[in-house]
């Protein structure tokens, strides 16, 4: 569940959760009853003060009408990003030259 789904930004996950469990008119009981957790642990959510699984954010994203989606993306590396830049010419002539350490090539 992403807090840009419901509209809204720069809140937590926990705060978007409790947002719209509200606007769906849904008390924390009746929520943590639908996911299989307790009233404490939705509060702890809800505040930000618990780590939660996976799994347990599908069983809130369901009972709250969401689908959850969780995308890994690798980090862009900042060699990577500096081969595309303006320089990146000069960068390919020179790195087959011998480096300071006696070595060749490139092993970024």
């Amino acid at each position: 569940m992403s807090a840009t789904i419901i509209g809204l930004m720069n809140v937590t996950l926990g705060e978007a959760i409790a947002i719209e469990r509200k606007r769906q008119g849904m008390s924390q009981a009746q929520l943590a009853e639908k996911c299989g957790i307790s009233r404490n642990s939705l509060v702890l959510i809800e505040n930000g003060y618990l780590g939660t699984p996976i799994s347990i954010l599908q069983k809130i994203a369901e009972a709250l009408g969401f689908e959850l989606r969780v995308d890994l993306l690798p980090k862009h590396d900042r060699i990577e990003c500096a081969r595309h830049s303006p320089t990146s010419a000069t960068n390919a002539t020179n790195s087959s030259e011998e480096r300071s350490d006696g070595t060749k090539g490139t092993d970024r």
